[in-house]
């Protein structure tokens, strides 16, 4: 914290802050709204602040407001071995639920297991619903996570049970071309949310309020994995790794 306005006073000059739910941070330094700051407490790192803050936020929205998980729960995340996979999942196993993933490769389903998922099915052209329907006995799962978009889009709704919750958080395989209001009901009665962690953080209630929990979260989530740290001045090329899949855990951009 470099400075700091008239009548604030639960942060100084000098602390170490994180934020979530704003655009812009690829800047050496920015304006934040005094309650957007979140001081950092010892036992959180600056780097897994960077890396991880955002995503615990949306793994709070996905468990606790677009799906309630509880005991029992079954969940399908795509993208096991990724960066929100690796807060999400520890996470939802604490609330008891059980869970399958997707890798891409064998190295990365690897890492899903050892990030809590149960069963891992791995490569481009996986036969997903299959899978999913012979794990839950021919039910689908609660709650699916999708973040590639339109190439699983069809695995991911014939994967999920009856009146279960489908989230699209990403499209990062292409656009959802070929959803439709019949594709989700009403033989399959599904929930379809396309949930933005940043409307989600929108209110400084619910921002403060679980601002605390994700904090309490971070500290005893095993440590993401820091893929490799670019120059901020190389931003574009961090993207292109992300979008071209060839990234496990988090990139860091460094100034």
């Amino acid at each position: 914290m470099e400075a700091i306005g008239e009548d604030v006073f639960h942060v100084s000059v000098g602390d170490r802050v994180g934020y979530a739910g704003l655009v812009g941070g690829y800047a050496q330094a920015r304006l934040l709204p005094a309650w957007r700051a979140i001081p950092l407490p010892e036992g959180i790192s600056s780097a897994l602040a960077a890396s991880s803050l955002l995503r615990a936020f949306t793994a709070h929205m996905l468990l606790h407001k677009v799906h309630n998980v509880t005991q029992g729960t079954t969940i399908l995340m795509h993208a096991g071995a990724g960066g929100l996979a690796s807060i999400l999942m520890p996470w939802a196993k604490k609330l008891g639920a059980r869970i399958i993933a997707t890798a891409s490769t064998e190295e990365k389903a690897e890492q899903a297991l050892m990030k809590g998922a149960e069963k891992v099915i791995t490569g481009r052209n996986a036969k997903i619903a299959k899978v999913v329907r012979d794990w839950t006995g021919d039910k689908g799962v609660d709650f699916t996570i999708d973040g590639i978009g339109e190439p699983t889009l069809q695995e991911s709704l014939n994967a999920t049970a009856k009146f279960g919750t489908v989230a699209s958080i990403g499209q990062a395989g292409g656009a959802l071309m070929s959803l439709s209001a019949s594709s989700l009901g009403p033989m399959r009665s599904l929930a379809f949310h396309t949930p933005s962690v940043m409307a989600y953080l929108e209110d400084p209630t619910r921002y403060k309020m679980v601002a605390k929990e994700v904090l309490q979260v971070l500290k005893v989530t095993p440590a993401t994995s820091v893929a490799s740290h670019f120059p901020l001045a190389d931003a574009g090329a961090a993207q292109t790794a992300l979008e071209a899949g060839r990234t496990t855990g988090t990139p860091l951009l460094v100034i």
